[in-house]
């Protein structure tokens, strides 16, 4: 069963950090260079520090962005820049945004601890594949900093919505109001009512938790609680690296967004744009789009081209330099190639990524996850389109965006995605609570 429990956070102090845009950013994982050095500059005290700090010419093992990073914990801490509530809470989040389409949209979370489970009791899954180097670098940070300094974004069910309305029934005041850089508004209370706390620990003990964004960080915190426990040999299951910070929104909530990571392809040696569209011919129907207007107008007609298919029909969009941009619709023959005969078997059968990654990106221009660097993700098609012009990237290779359930699906059966499948938005802010063990 799934034990979630509220806990005493940390938080800036709102008598040191007037405004929290000034020390809060997006997870770790989703900052590019260029807004690594902004947010390092926009505060001394901004939580970058903490989840992604800079190296420093004379770094070594004893001295580092990690040993840093702890360092600066400590000393916020002890100067009152970060304060530890009094009482154990569940932290309710609501965030306000307008979604790619234009439309107004209002997400429901709450954040609170999760005791970690090993994979085969199936009470937390994942559905993205992970990387050995990205799991060393953040086993190292909580080595350091023994906290979690940013949150595991996961999901539940809930088609009732009995914890969220339960919990936004027992708010008063909100405690923070931060206005994020991409525009939305994330409203943050605190929830220290013991009845409310226990019926919404009661109500998740029967709910099995789907991963979204932070494998990384939950495979990362299942490592160091097994190093502490060897080191400490204690097995209570409720020591503090026992659990893990983790926000929690229902499957179900109407502010719930997933965009597709669309696929960037660059430094392909001795690439033939030609060939490539006649190989994709043989497995593809590939239907120019024929657009009036600019690059972006041609790219909207493609995407709501990709939309317009049936459920049942796979379709991607191609944007390569010079030329329009292309639809690509999966011949039904094409099921049975030997590339994807094992997808159709699978989970995998209805879903859109492993079948491009297969057919395209493995199949065809060769690039596997030992060549990963051939690719970069990016939510924003216009982006993508922008990039291919520019001549930054060779391709961009463009996806429907998946549905909650296809996640869940994914999780239940024990399958596992291509790195980076879906793309949550709006992402969780990092700096608004921290989980010191």
């Amino acid at each position: 069963m799934a034990d979630v429990r509220p806990f005493r956070g940390i938080r800036y102090n709102p008598a040191k950090i007037g405004r929290l845009e000034q020390v809060t950013t997006p997870p770790y994982d989703v900052i590019c260079d260029d807004q690594k050095r902004i947010y390092h500059e926009r505060h001394p005290k901004n939580i970058i520090r903490l989840t992604l700090g800079e190296s420093l010419p004379g770094d070594d093992d004893e001295t580092n962005w990690y040993t840093r990073a702890a360092a600066y914990l400590d000393q916020w801490i002890e100067e009152g820049t970060l304060i530890r509530d009094e009482n154990p809470v569940f932290y309710v989040l609501r965030r306000d945004y307008v979604d790619k389409w234009g439309r107004e949209r209002t997400r429901y979370g709450f954040t609170g601890l999760i005791r970690i489970e090993d994979p085969d009791r199936r009470m937390i899954l994942g559905h993205e594949l992970t990387f050995d180097d990205v799991i060393d670098a953040r086993l190292r940070l909580i080595r350091a900093t023994q906290s979690n300094p940013c949150p595991i974004f996961a999901l539940y069910t809930d088609p009732h919505e009995e914890v969220v309305k339960a919990l936004k029934a027992s708010v008063r005041e909100p405690v923070a109001i931060v206005s994020a850089d991409d525009g939305s508004k994330e409203t943050l209370w605190l929830v220290p009512d013991p009845e409310t706390c226990q019926f919404v620990r009661g109500a998740m003990q029967d709910k099995v938790i789907f991963i979204a964004d932070g494998h990384h960080r939950y495979a990362t915190a299942r490592l160091y609680r097994d190093e502490m426990r060897r080191k400490e040999g204690k097995k209570t299951g409720s020591e503090p690296y026992d659990y893990v910070m983790m926000t929690l929104v229902a499957l179900e909530d109407d502010g719930l967004a997933i965009y597709p990571p669309h696929r960037l392809v660059r430094g392909l040696r001795n690439f033939d744009q030609g060939g490539f569209l006649g190989e994709l011919d043989h497995y593809l129907e590939v239907t120019p789009i024929l657009q009036a207007g600019t690059l972006r107008d041609r790219v909207s007609a493609l995407v709501r081209t990709m939309a317009d298919g049936s459920w049942t029909e796979r379709r991607f969009g191609v944007i390569l330099k010079g030329t329009e941009p292309r639809l690509l619709t999966l011949k039904h023959e094409t099921n049975a190639h030997p590339w994807l005969s094992s997808i159709q078997e699978s989970v995998w059968s209805d879903l859109d990524v492993p079948i491009l990654h297969r057919l395209v990106l493995e199949g065809m221009l060769g690039i596997t996850a030992s060549s990963s660097a051939h690719i970069q993700y990016t939510p924003d098609e216009f982006e993508a389109a922008q990039l291919v012009e520019s001549g930054t990237v060779q391709m961009a290779l463009l996806l429907n965006p998946p549905m909650p359930d296809d996640v869940k699906k994914v999780c239940l059966a024990g399958a596992l995605m291509p790195h980076k499948s879906t793309y949550f938005y709006p992402k969780l802010l990092s700096g608004l609570v921290i989980n010191k063990f």
